[in-house]
């Protein structure tokens, strides 16, 4: 499971909206998301799986930030 951070937070509840509907098991609250992709090998599959349909709404939602939150980020980086 890898948690994230959206900001704004009114936009989290969106993103946990669009991953549900992609299939993946998602929770949230406020601004932050966990999700997981079941299906994955391995953490790093599931981290690239995520990252590219959360890529994807981020398209749709330009003034979203979604960052990897600290406990899940072992080299940092956000979207």
């Amino acid at each position: 499971m890898i948690e994230y951070v959206v900001h704004p937070p009114a936009l989290g509840p969106h993103l946990a909206e669009h991953l549900r509907g992609q299939g993946y098991d998602v929770s949230n609250y406020g601004s932050r998301v966990w999700a997981t992709y079941p299906s994955a090998a391995d953490p790093t599959e599931e981290r690239l799986v995520l990252s590219g349909v959360i890529a994807a709404w981020r398209r749709e939602h330009p003034d979203a930030r979604i960052d990897l939150h600290p406990a899940n980020s072992g080299e940092g980086g956000g979207f």
